[in-house]
């Protein structure tokens, strides 16, 4: 048996090399300290010099890229919670599933964005349309609209919301409960006014654009029809109120519903759909294929139909869509932070439109733009800019005289402007009423000396900059799947004066059973603090606008009229201007 000596160190040896070690221990840690401190202050310098120098490019690329990293390293968190969102969605959707025989899903994105309202804005679509009867009954046009609902928009699939209603889950989520029956007599009923007019159709709007919806406000449309007619241009036109909520879809989508399926040119639509369809199985039915060898020539053509070209264009569409998809959702990973930030940046208005509370009285206004369209058409080619730039500019002066009138007008005015995803349009086509839209804010100079020019970078900055794509992700994502309870917070804006709506319409006179329509007028609603909304709508050549305000922040009602034909007046104005000046 043999023994190894082991030399155990003396205790001041020992203690030595403990010292030794816990100083090196220590200089880590205090070089893992100055580091991190080093890069909290070189981030918080860079934020500070952002503050500063926002409007400046130099200021932008060492944040971003700070704000890159920040978001690369909390994606992993971000990621683990809407994990955790996830399945607690699922156990929800599953217990709804259960419980309500009705249960007709959960509400994704922007329709559960719009279904947190409050009463002061109610989030509801107003559009007025003046139809000209083709027979003397007024009686008439109700009863077709009742038609027009039952027959077309509730028996279609792809229209199962407006049989719906939007109710509040105990998880804290959304979701669509199919009605029993939907009463028809509630939804689509008579105007309480007695003597129509202009002012009595601006009173009455005025009056009702906030009212809850049917249902006790868990319905999602109604229709109200005029009993008497507006006598205009010796036109006898009978003014009919849609009022769909905006869970129901955006603008675009509704514009999309009523020439597809409301109007009469979706008939004549459907009619060449369903001759051409009959053409083609005639054709099927005394072809070549009607022999004895009919199943296997047909067996080799349903093998080859996979490398025609509409399937490979079909499958090359879905390729591109899922690329497309994967790239911007990283992309949002990587700008989240930096276009978060940016906007932070924006602040919050302080201005006579801005501040107060909302208390939900509204006052409306429109006017009719004859030739507006052409003009601004023609004030974009001369001057070589987009058609928003045009309309900005209108705002900007129109605004800069209402503040003139009761004080100094604001530097600049935060404007929410909405989009609609253009690549969700060409790859998503099953459903017609889908709320794709997402937002973006500019800071609209109000009180500068080369305001087209201002306003024309401040446009520019938008459209160059990522808040469109961030912003849209976010809400789809972080609509779909935080509770109420987090996201009424997280998603409330206070830093906006106004909002603007730009609506592209039919190009010419449409028709309802026969009865023309001769002008359409659209109101977007309130939204949070933001109580101003301007919106245009263009139809049939001409470009309508319209304007809703709270009464807290315009008190009288002839002001909103007043701006909304001053919109109308400064487009001639500019048109003129650059028509003497470009010749």
């Amino acid at each position: 048996m043999s023994y190894k000596l082991i030399l155990r160190p003396s205790w001041p040896d020992m203690h030595g090399n403990l010292s030794l070690c816990h100083l090196e221990r220590g200089t880590r840690d205090l070089q893992s300290d100055c580091g991190q401190t080093i890069l909290v202050c070189l981030f918080f310098a860079t934020v500070i010099f952002h503050l500063k120098h926002h409007t400046t490019s130099a200021s932008k690329l060492p944040l971003a890229l700070l704000c890159s990293i920040v978001g690369i390293i909390l994606s992993p968190i971000v990621l683990f919670i809407l994990f955790l969102c996830g399945i607690y969605r699922l156990i929800a959707r599953a217990t709804l599933y259960t419980m309500y025989s009705n249960y007709q899903g959960l509400m994704n994105g922007a329709d559960a964005y719009w279904s947190l309202e409050v009463d002061s804005s109610k989030a509801v679509i107003n559009i007025i349309a003046y139809v000209e009867l083709k027979s003397s009954g007024f009686t008439d046009l109700r009863c077709s609209l009742k038609k027009i609902f039952q027959d077309r928009l509730l028996s279609e699939v792809r229209l199962f919301k407006l049989k719906c209603l939007r109710k509040l889950s105990m998880f804290g989520y959304f979701y669509w409960e199919e009605m029993e029956e939907v009463c028809i007599d509630d939804h689509i009923r008579w105007m309480d006014l007695d003597t129509v007019t202009d002012n009595s159709m601006t009173d009455y709007l005025s009056k009702n654009c906030n009212n809850p919806l049917p249902q006790n406000n868990l319905s999602l449309w109604e229709v109200e029809v005029a009993k008497h007619p507006l006598t205009r241009d010796g036109r006898r036109l009978y003014p009919v109120l849609f009022r769909i909520h905006h869970a129901v879809g955006d603008g675009m989508a509704l514009v999309s519903l009523f020439l597809s399926s409301f109007t009469d040119n979706c008939l004549s639509n459907r009619l060449e759909a369903i001759q051409e369809k009959q053409m083609k199985t005639m054709k099927q039915d005394t072809g070549p294929t009607k022999d004895l060898l009919q199943v296997p020539y047909q067996r080799r053509r349903r093998k080859s139909s996979i490398f025609h070209g509409d399937e490979l264009n079909k499958l090359n569409k879905h390729c591109i869509y899922g690329v497309t998809t994967m790239l911007q959702k990283i992309s949002v990973v990587l700008l989240a932070p930096y276009v978060l930030l940016s906007q932070a940046c924006y602040g919050v208005d302080k201005n006579l439109l801005h501040g107060a509370e909302l208390v939900g009285k509204k006052h409306v206004g429109w006017a009719y733009g004859n030739g507006t369209l052409t003009k601004v058409k023609f004030i974009k080619n001369r001057l070589n800019c987009y058609f928003t730039d045009v309309i900005l500019l209108a705002i900007s002066n129109v605004f800069e005289e209402y503040y003139s009138m009761y004080g100094k007008p604001p530097r600049d005015l935060t404007v929410v402007i909405p989009a609609r995803m253009p690549y969700e349009d060409e790859f998503n086509t099953t459903n017609i009423l889908t709320n794709r839209f997402t937002v973006g804010m500019i800071k609209l100079p109000i009180a500068d000396p080369d305001k087209f020019q201002a306003v024309r970078r401040s446009a520019d900055r938008l459209r160059t900059h990522p808040d469109y794509l961030v912003n849209y992700w976010l809400l789809k994502v972080i609509c779909t799947y935080i509770p109420i309870v987090l996201l009424k917070s997280a998603m409330e804006s206070r830093q906006a004066t106004l909002a603007m709506s730009n609506i592209p319409g039919p190009n010419s006179l449409t028709k309802i059973d026969g009865n023309l329509i001769h002008d359409l007028v659209f109101l977007l609603p309130n939204r949070d603090t933001t109580g101003v909304g301007v919106s245009m709508l263009s139809y049939a050549g001409k470009m309508n606008f319209g304007l809703i305000v709270d009464s807290a922040l315009i008190p009288y009602k002839e002001d909103a009229t007043h701006i909304a034909q001053r919109m109308v007046a400064e487009i001639d104005k500019i048109y003129f201007c650059v028509k003497d000046k470009c010749g």
